[in-house]
């Protein structure tokens, strides 16, 4: 049975968490919240681990943030080392896939995403392109999405 003094010093911690996150959110900007890339999502998956850890009490408030900032740091100068130096990029976030080119299936590409013919016309119809002759490249974006240009009408 949890006493009133736990259950309260478990709202506090996660009231503590809460704008610790949003602090750190907001310093590590708007790219951390959209479309997450493999680096991004294992920063989440980490964080997320360790805040329910602080929250109920398997780990003390400090050893928890001495976890959680140096990840947020990581973040931080992985994104900042991205943009200083674009070379590194596709080390710290990967790079994007070619999975089609010309209305053909890049075998190359698909077995590189290990996808299959199914998924690429999948995601055709999910731009509403039923036709692969219209596609000029498909490529499966840093953050796993499929981005699709067309050849221009004449």
């Amino acid at each position: 049975m949890h006493t009133p003094q736990a259950l309260t010093m478990t709202s506090g911690k996660a009231v503590a968490l809460y704008f610790v996150m949003l602090l750190m959110i907001r310093v590590l900007g708007k790219r951390s919240i959209g479309n997450f890339t493999a680096f991004d999502l294992l920063v989440a998956l980490m964080v997320s681990d360790m805040i329910g850890d602080v929250v109920f009490g398997d780990v003390p408030f400090s050893e928890g943030m001495a976890g959680i900032l140096p990840i947020a740091a990581l973040e931080y100068a992985g994104s900042w080392l991205s943009f200083l130096k674009p070379s590194l990029d596709p080390v710290i976030e990967g790079s994007p896939t070619i999975i089609m080119r010309d209305g053909r299936i890049d075998r190359h590409g698909l077995r590189k995403e290990r996808m299959t013919e199914d998924d690429v016309d999948a995601a055709l119809r999910h731009h509403g392109i039923d036709d692969r002759n219209l596609v000029r490249q498909a490529t499966v974006e840093i953050d796993g999405e499929i981005s699709v240009l067309t050849h221009s009408p004449r």
